[in-house]
């Protein structure tokens, strides 16, 4: 049987440019994370919003999106199994559509738009990679994941870009009636959506091939996969991914919970759930509101230093992909956190300290070290170790650990101060550093089976690895 990298790749370029036009979703998604960081004052001041009430509701608008969100991760895993993929990604598209237009209504309709974008964002997280590395060579994993990251990136740095145009708070209190950029802002997303939609419906007419194998249908599959490879390597991908479908089948929820999963399960559960709270969110949600604590209330200023925060995330984004298979998971995951522990301890100082000039560039170190870092390498650690119903909730606990920052921080800010909350996420990294340390074990160039081995035998081969190495 051939190796799964000497498969002969019809196209590359095709099979590139169909992940970044799938990826549409991921920028989808990376927009509507960061859409109010800069336009938040501008929907205070449209809605009216009381000086008493304005962090519940800014809290509770932020947090709605991950909650959505949760809901379509949930959703996802069903709906494409019974009607494919690219019908999801579709229904979920026109579903994106709706729920920004309705947000350009003040009052109940901006929130309930808010929670409705949520779905086609966690639907986008879950259903996204899974089809871009349904269509995928192995050879070509390492490209086609990384336009994943930059995607979700440049639709966070685009919202900062646009937001760029907002007017000061001042002038926005003096002209509230005639304010209409933040509707803009608000509806920018749709045209991601059209366009996938416009390419899915007219130009790309097929499913991935593993949707047409479970569904029976396997000369539709065969048809696929010759878009993607010579004649003569098919049957030996088809042959590989029916065998990966056949014990996909075998497998039900109740498996992630047995012995020789459940480790694994709570690895990726923790690492979830440590990235989020390294306050990575806190940070795209509000930097803006950081960076004016930190600039002497210069509103320009802030905007700019919130800019240059998606400039580094797809930077860093591209960097990641070149890093992976060089340093390996677990060190880029331990090097991330040590940074994100470091740069949050010195940001609780400097701010306790009154020190503003020092906190901005500590708070694009801290974006640059998670850039690099916990941002990808979680999602490509978690279906490594993990089946796709694995993944599935590992990205619910990630969301609803959203969820709650986008919910609290606001009141806790408000509460204990920004250093309180600096404080906070460092206490959290620290003890995901330690568990890093001693729970995350290298995957780099290994198989599934070699994986599963390593966590039931406590990760003895790799100390062994590492003892011939030093």
């Amino acid at each position: 049987m051939k190796n799964k990298n000497t498969f002969k790749i019809r196209s590359s370029l095709l099979i590139l440019i169909e992940c970044t036009y799938i990826s549409l979703g991921t920028f989808y998604s990376g927009y509507n994370l960061a859409v109010l960081n800069q336009s938040q004052t501008c929907i205070e001041i449209v809605n009216r919003w009381s000086p008493s009430d304005e962090k519940f509701y800014a809290g509770l608008l932020t947090s709605l999106l991950p909650l959505g969100a949760i809901l379509g991760s949930i959703l996802t895993a069903t709906i494409s199994e019974k009607i494919g993929k690219r019908l999801c990604l579709i229904l979920m598209d026109l579903i994106g559509i709706f729920g920004n237009f309705i947000m350009i209504f003040p009052g109940a309709p901006l929130f309930i738009g808010r929670f409705i974008t949520g779905i086609p964002t966690g639907a986008n997280t879950v259903t996204v990679p899974s089809y871009i590395n349904e269509i995928s060579p192995p050879a070509l994993l390492p490209k086609t994941g990384t336009i994943i990251s930059i995607m979700i990136n440049f639709g966070i740095f685009f919202a900062f870009i646009l937001g760029l145009n907002f007017p000061n708070e001042e002038y926005m209190m003096a002209h509230r009636d005639e304010l209409q950029w933040w509707k803009f802002m608000l509806t920018f997303p749709i045209s991601a959506c059209l366009m996938r939609v416009i390419l899915l419906v007219f130009f790309v007419k097929t499913d991935t091939p593993e949707f047409y194998i479970s569904s029976n249908r396997e000369e539709d599959a065969k048809t696929v996969l010759r878009k993607y490879y010579d004649e003569d390597s098919v049957e030996t991908v088809f042959d590989d991914l029916k065998k990966k479908h056949e014990n996909r089948a075998k497998s039900n929820i109740i498996d992630l919970f047995n012995y020789k999963m459940k480790k694994r399960l709570l690895v990726g559960l923790l690492l979830s759930v440590f990235q989020q709270f390294s306050g990575i969110n806190a940070v795209i949600f509000y930097s803006n509101e950081i960076f004016m604590n930190s600039g002497n209330g210069n509103d320009y200023y802030a905007k700019v230093f919130t800019t240059l925060i998606g400039v580094i995330l797809i930077i860093t984004a591209y960097l990641s992909g070149k890093f992976l298979d060089k340093y390996g998971r677990r060190s880029l995951l331990l090097f991330g956190q040590f940074m994100c522990s470091l740069t949050l301890f010195l940001l609780m100082l400097f701010c306790w300290l009154s020190l503003e000039e020092p906190t901005k560039y500590l708070i694009l170190l801290f974006i640059l070290s998670f850039g690099v870092s916990l941002g990808p390498v979680v999602f490509v650690y978690l279906p490594e170790i993990l089946p796709e119903k694995g993944v599935g909730i590992a990205i619910m606990a990630n969301w609803f650990s959203c969820f709650l920052i986008g919910l609290l921080f606001p009141i806790f800010v408000d509460k204990i101060n920004i250093e309180g909350c600096f404080l906070i996420f460092c206490i959290i990294t620290i003890v995901g550093l330690v568990f890093i340390k001693f729970c995350v074990l290298e995957t780099r160039f290994r198989s599934k089976e070699e994986i599963e081995e390593m966590f039931m035998n406590g990760g003895k081969d790799q100390e062994e690895e590492n003892s011939l190495k030093t």
